[in-house]
């Protein structure tokens, strides 16, 4: 089989574990932690390590219909509503459109998720960066991409939220916290990495 020795994304053959050197070099991604399976709501990283930034790349069904299907991200367990704020931008190749969510919720959203309503089997695929989580001179800034069959369509979605504090992060966690009861489908799965600066 032939290495694949392509720059990708703009990064380096070496950035995606190609030849890398013996130590981490700017833009190495590493293998924080990885949660699979189902039967909770939400799952909180707290060892983050020492990076400049972090991903998460998930692949996620939630258990509820449509209304309860919408995931997020909250700091530090930080809950306080003015903390946050959201918006974004999505279509599904016949509509577009735009939302901001503004500073009334305890959390930033990443999007809604496939749901019990969605084509049997189908998953969200979604990657989140979370920038510069470690520095106290700035107020944190998380971007994140997913897109999925989500009820017979496709729909792809952009978004971005801010926590307004300057406190280093130093626990992240995901889930579908605001909808009573929904949780990760069986089959779903989040991994964290940390970004070498």
């Amino acid at each position: 089989m032939s290495p694949i020795l392509g720059a990708r994304g703009g990064l380096s053959a070496s950035a995606y574990g190609l030849f890398a050197p013996s130590t981490a070099v700017a833009g190495t991604y590493e293998s924080i932690a990885t949660v699979t399976g189902s039967g909770a709501n939400s799952v909180t990283f707290s060892s983050l390590g020492s990076y400049m930034n972090l991903q998460i790349r998930a692949n996620v069904r939630c258990t509820g219909a449509s209304g309860t299907s919408l995931l997020w991200w909250r700091v530090n367990g930080n809950s306080t509503t003015t903390n946050y704020t959201s918006h974004g931008l999505g279509g599904d190749g016949s509509t577009a459109f735009a939302y901001n969510l503004g500073s009334s919720y305890g959390m930033g959203l990443i999007g809604s998720t496939a749901h019990s309503g969605s084509t049997t089997n189908t998953f969200s695929g979604i990657i989140v960066d979370i920038f510069d989580y470690a520095n106290t001179s700035k107020n944190t800034t998380v971007r994140s991409i997913r897109g999925e069959d989500y009820v017979t369509t496709g729909e792809i979605r952009i978004a971005s939220s801010a926590f307004f504090q300057t406190t280093a992060v130093t626990s992240l966690t995901i889930g579908f916290l605001d909808n009573g009861g929904s949780q990760f489908a069986t089959n779903s799965s989040i991994a964290l990495y940390g970004i070498k600066g």
